[in-house]
């Protein structure tokens, strides 16, 4: 057989980029002129040309407008901060394609057609600024694939970045700002968004068009906020409560009675009524974690996660069990024993006296039980992140245990708690992408409570009885955590990396004016379990920020106004005041008065007002 080759003199020249580019744009015109023209009778059929209208916002379809999907078998921590490709884009909306079991064969056929001709994602404008529909796409797939597992709010269903916007921008653009939080694709997406995302969640509150997409949008944003310089500036704490208070508004605290709540006839159906129910767990939750990692218990949270009976109205569903695939009923669990064991130690401190120290030291012990025997069925990447922060929380609380009533044991176990902690959220293989990157704020403020332990710790006396190299390299982990987790110049998370380093190199930290050493105590108490952060934070304003010590000064000002007011009292007058058992009790509250910190702030003090007595 004879071969003939042909080389021919003008040979076709390579495609440019640009070529490409136009030719990708003309097929994304074609594509939607094509299923304009199609007309609305085909997709009137289908789920997701179904629209509902509520004047509150609280209708199902307005609360759930995607289609639910099987749950995409996909690693928890995948790497993809680059655009999609052709390729990529392809197989993702083949992952995302409905697989609802549907009721009919129109439906399984019209279902058949959106599958094969998927709409490519519209531009949208932010700002006065465009935003190509291939970087919201990109950013949608990032969201769902690496940051929605740590929030459960969507009970997985799939979401068409198109169906979003159409229902509500503001949720729409949450989700486009946390995927763009290390999309490579557009480093400046970010900053575009931060700018005015915040402004977005106030509009949307005051205009509450769609509740429930606004209370989806600001838990969002209270686990990944805009990045901020300082602690003071950050407004998560206040997005949390007022989540939580437009739930009540529209009526999710009390289950299967949501028709009361609004002004249009809702779609009382099991799924709706199972979406109510997971949203305002979240926000219950939500709240509570983010006030923990504040320092600050919101008030009424104790019995919040127990939805009462449902009403005679209701046609039927049970509340107790779990609504959506990606909640976990020990998430839940463990949530509700930190809220209990929160309300309990705050009792517990009110001071610095042994009587109350051992009550702080059972309920630690208490808790810390539940805790334990409860993460015996833990699953899941994210639960056993979840089990080992709240159980850092509970057991920090040892540093506001009264010096002379300390347990060594306790703080070793608070040690190793800390080290394990930072170890699991900083492992990672090569195949998968960096806790710290996609992490929310309370995982974050986690880190920086583990970090504040280990420095605390391994600067005590106990440090014979550790292992000192462990707690090292945890504590230098801990740093780099911190700066992957930055997303912009000098935000809390840079910020916090350059202030541990130099912690860690000072020499004068947790000593006092004579030179002794107590790295074991807390000048603070009133923020719950991180009231260490803040005492490290004030250490490091004293050395490094040029600051005073103002707990020094009260100490010494309440020390010197007792031992002035002893002094003025003569002998004689002691020994005839010590006869008036009155006299006596007065004497002995005035000179027993605690010289700490105040204890927790706590929201009972009025409840002890007599209102009858008020002149009306």
């Amino acid at each position: 057989m004879q071969l003939e080759c042909v080389i021919t003199p003008t040979p076709a020249s390579r495609r440019t980029k640009s070529q490409l580019q136009r030719e990708l744009e003309a097929f994304r015109s074609r594509a939607e002129r094509q299923d304009r023209d199609e007309g609305s009778g085909s997709r009137s059929n289908s789920p997701t040309g179904q629209s509902g209208v509520d004047v509150d916002g609280a209708s199902a379809s307005a609360f759930v407008p995607f289609m639910v999907a099987d749950a995409v078998s996909a690693p928890l921590f995948v790497p993809v901060l680059t655009p999609a490709s052709e390729g990529i884009g392809a197989g993702l909306q083949a992952q995302a394609s409905p697989s609802i079991s549907t009721r009919s064969n129109n439906l399984q056929s019209s279902t058949s057609q959106n599958q094969a001709i998927e709409p490519l994602t519209i531009s949208q404008l932010f700002d006065g600024q465009d935003v190509a529909g291939r970087k919201i796409q990109d950013c949608f797939n990032l969201f769902f694939s690496l940051y929605a597992p740590f929030l459960p709010i969507f009970n997985n269903a799939v979401i068409s970045p198109n169906q979003s916007f159409a229902q509500s921008p503001f949720l729409s653009w949450v989700i486009v700002y946390i995927g763009s939080r290390h999309y490579a694709g557009d480093p400046t997406l970010l900053e575009r968004l931060a700018a005015k995302i915040n402004s977005m969640a106030f509009a949307a509150l005051e205009k509450r068009n769609n509740p429930m997409q606004t209370i989806q949008g600001i838990l969002l944003l209270c686990q990944w906020p805009t990045p901020v310089d300082t602690m003071h500036r950050g407004i998560s704490l206040v997005l949390a409560g007022a989540a939580l208070h437009l739930a009540m508004v529209v009526g999710l605290h009390v289950t299967g009675v949501g028709q009361d709540f609004a002004r249009t006839i809702l779609n009382r159906n099991k799924f709706d009524r199972d979406n109510r129910r997971m949203l305002w767990r979240q926000c219950c939750i939500t709240c509570y974690i983010i006030g923990l990692a504040e320092g600050i218990m919101p008030s009424g949270l104790n019995d919040a996660l127990d939805l009462p009976v449902q009403s005679e109205g209701d046609d039927g569903g049970s509340g107790c069990e779990l609504d959506s695939p990606q909640e976990t009923k020990v998430h839940l669990k463990l949530c509700e024993i930190m809220i209990c064991a929160t309300e309990a130690l705050k009792k517990a401190h009110s001071g610095s006296d042994s009587k109350s120290s051992s009550s702080l030291l059972s309920c630690i012990s208490l808790f810390d039980t539940q805790l334990t025997k409860a993460a015996l069925q833990v699953q899941t990447t994210v639960d056993s992140i979840y089990y080992q922060c709240y159980r850092l929380y509970l057991l920090a609380y040892h540093f506001l245990v009264d010096a002379a009533s300390r347990k060594p044991e306790g703080f070793l176990s608070l040690y190793v708690v800390a080290c394990n902690l930072v170890n699991t959220v900083c492992q990672r293989s090569e195949a998968e992408e960096s806790v710290a990157k996609i992490a929310p704020a309370f995982i974050q403020k986690t880190i920086v409570l583990a970090s504040c332990t280990i420095l605390k710790i391994h600067r005590s006396e106990l440090a014979p009885h550790l292992d000192l190299e462990a707690g090292e390299q945890a504590y230098f982990a801990s740093i780099v955590f911190s700066r992957e987790g930055s997303i912009q110049n000098n935000d809390l998370c840079a910020r916090g990396a350059t202030i541990f380093s130099q912690l860690w190199n000072s020499q004068k930290i947790f000593r006092g004016k004579d030179g002794k050493l107590d790295s074991l105590s807390s000048r603070i108490s009133s923020r719950l379990s991180t009231s260490v952060v803040f005492d490290c934070l004030w250490w490091w304003r004293q050395e490094f920020g040029g600051s005073g010590n103002p707990y020094e000064n009260r100490r010494q000002a309440q020390v010197t106004s007792s031992m002035a007011n002893t002094n003025d009292i003569s002998l004689e007058q002691r020994a005839a005041d010590a006869t008036s058992s009155g006299n006596t009790d007065a004497l002995d509250a005035q000179q027993t008065a605690p010289l700490t910190d105040e204890p927790f702030v706590d929201f009972d003090w009025d409840i002890s007002l007599n209102l009858n007595e008020w002149p009306l």
